[in-house]
């Protein structure tokens, strides 16, 4: 249980630092867009910071269910979304002069999808999680895509029809994801109970 909690502690840190870090990252769309537009400009470290948040809560014993599903949902929506965008404009983001911060990037979005199953197994699943999380995160696609409210809108890609595409139906992904991972999480108890115990 002690290592648990120290996992849940140092996944947390990692997760404020990446936000940070983020919210560096994007600093120049929130000099280009309102501030009534903001809250839909950070979308990785949005999702890094509540996870963080999440995990705060369940390391001081006030665990908030739907954070923790509303932020497993954001981690592994834009930690993928980071992945497939890379892969599918490699000539800017594996160019030469690129490539070795995006490796690291891609690495990174690689352990926002996973680390969820840091939390799972806690929350006691109720329908609005899954009817306000897949609202939020269709709503953050179309000013992403509609609006423009999205880092690589302004890189002047092609196709972004289909990145378009690949985030509107991995919200209904990762929401179904979810919404079974936490209803049938007897079937993984074992694991959860390793875990827990570690």
């Amino acid at each position: 249980m002690r290592r648990y909690r120290l996992l849940i502690l140092i996944v947390m840190l990692i997760n404020l630092l990446g936000t940070f870090f983020g919210f560096l990252y994007y600093g120049y769309m929130f000099e280009i867009f309102p501030k009534k537009l903001w809250v839909f400009i950070p979308d990785s470290p949005g999702s890094t910071l509540l996870f963080a948040a999440a995990l705060g809560f369940i390391l001081i014993g006030k665990k908030k269910d739907m954070l923790s599903f509303l932020a497993s949902v954001s981690v592994m929506k834009y930690g993928f979304w980071s992945m497939f965008t890379i892969l599918f404009f490699p000539d800017y983001f594996l160019s030469p002069s690129n490539r070795v911060f995006y490796y690291v990037m891609f690495f990174l979005h690689f352990g926002m999808l996973i680390e969820p199953i840091l939390v799972v197994h806690t929350i006691d699943f109720k329908k609005r999680y899954l009817i306000i999380s897949a609202f939020w995160f269709l709503l953050n696609d179309y000013f992403d895509y509609v609006v423009g409210v999205n880092p690589i809108t302004t890189y002047g890609f092609s196709d972004m029809d289909t990145v378009a595409a690949v985030s509107v139906v991995s919200t209904g992904v990762f929401c179904v994801f979810m919404y079974y991972l936490t209803t049938k999480r007897s079937a993984f108890e074992g694991i959860f109970r390793r875990l827990e115990r570690m």
